[in-house]
């Protein structure tokens, strides 16, 4: 459950925005405005989350200007940092952000006055030998490891825990923590589970074994996940934003990442709301605007 912490005086602010949402700067703008005057002896650090140039550990707030891939990206990149995340979304869906841009200024009205949670999601590690080497990640929604050819299915055996627990054939099969949950997890068939949970979710894409449902771990296991099949390669995902080949049929290890996503949420803010209103209705609206579409064609 979420905690009331007292208000934390935000002297360092990082500034972290998706220039592609705002070429003409002005979103940027105007929340360097409402920082001055709702938070005026704070001082304001642009960072560009691609080459990020201010040492993390100066920063009291992150506020992260776009959508959920730019959340995703910004909270790898302070991983392990102690810096609470304030999202606001220019982007088009924001289900992780904390308010929406037409409500920037009462949002920052909130933040002044120390209206706020702070949540701890659960993060994932994912790790593989390649070349000798061990190659490492960090994850906030999910790690997919998918077949690396059309038309081919592979042979996935899962351990938790060292103990073995299924096996199957398939098109992928995705590890997704809670927060990960209405992401990709949610589209193959898998659970939506509450964002501040400590569990692992795994969901198998398109199995071909009977029998195969989805499994939800403590989010302290160690899974560990073998791949095989009649042609070399396959892919591994993060977050759906860094992707890999892998040609040799590798175990690849996925456990806690031993550290938390601190998101700052405002009092007003209400998961369920979000959940029906952007996950649930809008993919409703979706779908019946991809039916009349398809009326207007014929």
């Amino acid at each position: 459950m979420n905690t009331k912490i007292q208000q934390i005086y935000f002297n360092n602010i990082g500034l972290g925005i998706n220039l592609d949402k705002d070429p003409d700067g002005q979103v940027q703008k105007r929340i360097q405005e409402l920082i001055g005057k709702y938070l005026p002896t704070a001082k304001i650090h642009l960072i560009d989350p691609s080459h990020p140039q201010l040492e993390f550990e100066d920063l009291d707030l992150f506020i992260v200007l776009g959508g959920d891939g730019t959340f995703l990206s910004a909270a790898r990149l302070i991983h392990g940092r102690n810096i609470p995340m304030f999202g606001i979304n220019i982007g088009t869906l924001g289900f992780l952000t904390a308010a929406e841009y037409s409500d920037a200024e009462e949002a920052f009205g909130l933040l002044r006055d120390g209206r706020y949670t702070i949540e701890h999601r659960h993060m994932l590690k994912t790790r593989f030998y390649a070349d000798e080497k061990v190659e490492e990640f960090v994850a906030m929604n999910d790690v997919v490891v998918t077949k690396g050819s059309l038309g081919r299915m592979m042979t996935y055996r899962v351990f938790v825990d060292n103990q073995y627990a299924t096996t199957f054939r398939g098109d992928g099969v995705i590890f997704a923590t809670p927060t990960g949950s209405t992401a990709y997890n949610l589209s193959a068939g898998g659970p939506i589970v509450y964002p501040t949970i400590n569990a692992i979710s795994m969901t198998a894409i398109c199995p071909h074994t009977l029998g195969v449902r989805n499994l939800v771990v403590s989010g302290d296991s160690k899974i560990m996940v073998q791949v095989k099949g009649d042609v070399a390669g396959y892919n591994l995902s993060v977050d759906g934003q860094q992707n890999f080949n892998i040609d040799t049929f590798r175990a690849i290890e996925i456990t806690d990442s031993g550290h938390r996503a601190h998101i700052l949420r405002l009092d007003d803010y209400d998961y369920f709301d979000v959940l029906r209103k952007k996950i649930i209705f809008k993919a409703q609206d979706s779908l019946e605007e991809a039916i009349d579409e398809s009326k207007t064609t014929e």
